[in-house]
């Protein structure tokens, strides 16, 4: 299989670039604007990738495909077009990650001369010759129309919330207040370099008692837990979503928890325009899940609060479930084991929450413990993949996260910062030369082109995942918290021999492997025909080593628990997500294409982690 294959390890050469189109001086003088528009549109139509693949317009002899990590199934350094023009199968590869790509139709795709970095360049001409890999392709779903189901917001099979529940949501939009009219200040917590607590910029004393006043205000006139039985039962809590990056990872999240046995209801909810249809949510109501819309939280005449980003909506689906005890989960999170373990750990029980690490040490503004109080200056932080709650034990810490999460503007930079990579570690780490500016820290030719590449893919640590923490120790309440700390979960790199990770592993209590949070390459629907030819995305970590995945296996009670993902995927693709894709590498007969970071590249790593202190 290509999970089988061993690449060498070395170092990455940047790959040619296409030649330029040009044309003669005479000719740009005589080009007449109709003209102009008419070679326009053909050059877009050469370089620009149509909106959807089509097989049959692919069928490329030789060509190379360079890959932006050093793994040879790294996602295309260039997705819309070959690294290498196809009618150059003779000319040498460079050094750096990649495949040959020798031939593709509508049901199969070859591929040779598979490349790590510091590799020997090879012409893929040669390579197809002597060596393919033949991968099957999986047939194109059909899109069928269902006219029953025009009507998405008042499905049989979809839940409203009660009367109760709009009534609370009410008093607390009410409770929750206009904008809070203050400054943060000057600079991005986005980037290290403009980050306004690294130069000790702090708001003024005005402002931080203007926030001060409204917490206060807010903690009088919020509402208690209800007297009434409005919340009652266990269950988990999934925030779900309509676009490709979204669709297919809560149907493989929902299958996990249904493979473990567990029968624990779910409730997912959904942003407005993003239900699915009425036949997937049948095929929900199936697997005892209930389908619920935010807008049905504003059926009064004022809304509840302006959904500003993505963040913003977990918070409100964990308030506003009808479930007194919550398993709040990220639609990519998927669980190994039956999640009632979670509910009668000690840790829980003892507090009526339990909370995870994160990679990272504190970052948190100093002006959060000028507002928030010093306590919440912790030297930890929490990864919020996944959180439980019991609302009658903790409802006072919960409301506060929701005033906090209303005003996410102000909250969520001032509580966690921009993940930031630590550049000198890079370069130490694939030994190349590099040279700085030390005002700027501009990276030169010297460091290889995958590195540059890589890390603008990363994705920002801004979000809701320290304000249920911060409102706990606002508040003085305890607070569940599990001490064994996350893995690092992926693939091996092949220059550094380190871990490429696209996963977060959290652990029970006990320190049972329990949750896989794929964080970057979140599931697709894009997989082979065949396991053969499906490329493994949990081949190593930094705490097991190349042992992952038997630990996995074990620890999800399965014979290869990644072969059980695989063909859930593949099997129920068509009612995962049954749209065309916009890539043409999704549409080969290998892959998934590898993501991932390393995290070791970032600034402000919590050293006293058991995956750090491993490596």
């Amino acid at each position: 299989t290509l999970a089988n294959i061993i690449i060498s390890q070395g170092q990455n050469m940047k790959p040619p670039r296409l030649p330029p189109v040009t044309r003669g001086k005479s000719a740009r003088k005589a080009c007449l604007v109709p003209a102009c528009i008419l070679v326009s549109l053909v050059v877009l139509k050469l370089v620009v990738p149509s909106r959807h693949f089509r097989a049959s317009n692919f069928n490329p002899r030789g060509g190379f495909v360079a890959g932006s990590f050093c793994h040879p199934f790294a996602l295309p350094k260039i997705k819309s077009h070959l690294s290498f023009r196809p009618r150059s199968p003779k000319k040498l590869t460079d050094m750096g990650p990649g495949y040959c790509l020798c031939a593709d139709d509508e049901t199969k795709s070859s591929i040779a001369g598979l490349k790590g970095c510091g590799s020997k360049p090879v012409t893929c001409e040669t390579a197809c010759a002597e060596h393919m890999i033949v991968g099957e392709k999986t047939a194109p779903c059909v899109q069928k129309t269902h006219p029953e189901c025009s009507e998405r917001f008042s499905h049989d099979n979809m839940q409203m919330p009660s009367d109760d529940i709009i009534e609370l949501a009410r008093a607390f939009h009410w409770a929750v207040g206009p904008h809070l009219g203050v400054q943060l200040p000057r600079g991005s917590r986005r980037d290290l370099y403009q980050d306004f607590a690294m130069y000790d910029r702090q708001m003024s004393k005005t402002d931080v008692a203007k926030v001060k006043r409204r917490i206060e205000k807010f903690k009088r006139e919020a509402p208690a837990f209800p007297k009434k039985r409005v919340f009652h039962g266990r269950g988990i809590v999934i925030v779900g979503g309509s676009s490709p990056k979204f669709s297919t990872s809560f149907w493989v999240a929902i299958h996990a928890i249904r493979r473990t046995g567990s029968e624990i209801p779910i409730q997912i909810w959904f942003p407005d325009g993003e239900l699915p249809d009425c036949r997937r949510i049948s095929e929900l109501n199936h697997l005892n899940v209930t389908v619920l819309s935010f807008p049905h939280l504003n059926r009064a005449d004022d809304g509840f609060a302006e959904v500003t980003n993505r963040f913003m909506f977990k918070i409100i689906a964990l308030l506003f479930s009808s479930f007194d005890e919550v398993l709040l989960l990220d639609s990519d999170n998927i669980i190994l084991r039956d999640p009632e373990e979670l509910f009668t750990s000690t840790p829980y029980l003892s507090t009526g929450s339990l909370l995870w690490l994160d990679f990272w040490g504190r970052s948190s503004a100093p002006d959060c413990q000028s507002i928030l109080g010093n306590v919440t200056a912790v030297l930890h932080t929490h990864e919020s993949g996944q959180l439980i709650t019991k609302k009658s034990n903790t409802w006072e810490a919960l409301a506060l996260a929701l005033f906090m999460n209303a005003h996410s503007y102000f909250f969520f930079p001032l509580t966690i910062n921009y993940m930031v990579i630590n550049w000198r570690r890079v370069l130490n780490a694939i030994s190349i030369p590099g040279h700085f500016c030390c005002h700027k820290l501009v990276l030169f030719s010297t460091v290889t082109y995958f590195t540059k590449i890589s890390f603008t893919t990363l994705h920002q640590g801004l979000g809701d995942k320290e304000i249920i923490a911060m409102a706990f120790l606002h508040l003085g309440m305890p607070y569940g918290l599990v001490r064994h700390g996350p893995d690092h979960v992926g693939v091996r790199d092949h220059d550094r021999n380190s871990v490429l990770g696209n996963t977060m592993l959290q652990h029970s209590p006990d320190g049972v492997p329990f949750f896989l949070h794929a964080n970057l390459g979140k599931p697709s629907v894009w997989v082979p025909n065949s396991a053969k030819t499906y490329v493994r995305r949990w081949q190593t970590s930094m705490l097991h080593g190349d042992t992952f995945p038997k630990v996995l296996s074990s620890a999800a009670r399965a014979d290869d628990f990644e072969l059980w993902y695989f063909s859930v995927i593949r099997n129920h693709r068509c009612i995962f997500d049954d749209r065309p894709t916009r890539h043409w590498y999704h549409m080969l007969g290998f892959g998934p294409p590898v993501e991932g970071f390393h995290v070791s590249d970032h600034y402000n790593m919590n050293q006293q982690l058991m995956a750090f202190k491993a490596t």
